[in-house]
């Protein structure tokens, strides 16, 4: 009896250990949270039109591609939301 063994290469392992890790960054009220969507394809962080922010603290969401790749996208509070509050 024989057993069939299906090799992984080194690009694979790299990928599946190695995830992307994305922080969004900016002023307040700019999109933030709607560009981190747009990455993960997804509603994954709150989104309102507001010129003073929503986020108030960092969020991480992530997602695994088709292809296994891991995509993490944390949103941060804008620049300058602590002022304005």
């Amino acid at each position: 009896m024989t057993m069939e063994v299906n090799p992984i290469n080194d690009w694979e392992l790299t990928i599946a250990s190695n995830p992307v890790n994305i922080v969004v960054v900016g002023k307040a009220g700019n999109g933030k949270s709607a560009t981190g969507n747009s990455i993960l394809g997804r509603e994954a962080f709150i989104s309102k039109l507001s010129p003073s922010g929503v986020t108030c603290t960092s969020e991480l969401q992530g997602t695994i591609l088709n292809d296994g790749r891991i995509i993490n996208v944390i949103d941060t509070p804008g620049f300058a939301d602590n002022i304005a509050r």
